[in-house]
């Protein structure tokens, strides 16, 4: 993706999830593309409407197993410093309790099969520790998020009109 349309993205999104509600933003970040979306992703982590479900979930996509290893900011490569950012600013804000409860669940064990909280390195061995809380879920309303991204029409996390307008975009770079 190019810089232009990856700031493109990045822009609808912020429109779209400033406004959405808080299935669609769990259905975001779910099945978004976090290669594509770092920015995004840092973005929704601090953003005043991200809900208690979709935080939990967006901590847990962020691999916080693998930032475990990287004591501050400045140990961690550069291409996974807004990771890293990513996985303490929810961890603060998961701990401080500041997020809203939007009804739907997140299950960090049992995410549609899969159980995020293996790849957690708590021990000695680590440089900081997830804190047991955010190995719970949230409770909730459940939603399967891939059945409702094929339902709704979504791709790699996007709703039709964001995607629609992307696809225009890549056409008119193609010329």
């Amino acid at each position: 993706m190019t810089d232009d349309a990856e700031s493109l993205q990045v822009r609808l999104m912020q429109q779209f999830l400033d406004e959405a509600e808080p299935v669609e933003w769990l259905v975001a970040v779910t099945n978004m593309n976090y290669d594509d979306s770092a920015e995004l992703a840092e973005w929704m982590a601090s953003h005043p409407r991200l809900d208690r479900a979709s935080a939990l979930a967006l901590y847990w996509y962020s691999q916080p197993g693998f930032m475990q290893e990287y004591p501050s900011e400045d140990d961690v490569p550069d291409i996974a410093r807004g990771g890293w950012r990513i996985v303490h600013r929810l961890q603060e804000r998961l701990a401080g309790r500041e997020l809203v409860d939007g009804g739907v669940a997140f299950d960090p064990r049992d995410d549609d099969g899969q159980d995020w909280t293996e790849e957690a390195r708590n021990g000695a061995d680590v440089a900081w520790q997830i804190p047991e809380e955010l190995f719970r879920a949230v409770p909730g309303q459940e939603i399967d998020t891939g059945n409702y991204a094929a339902d709704h029409e979504w791709e790699d996390g996007m709703p039709p009109a964001v995607w629609q307008v992307l696809e225009e975009a890549y056409d008119d770079e193609d010329d």
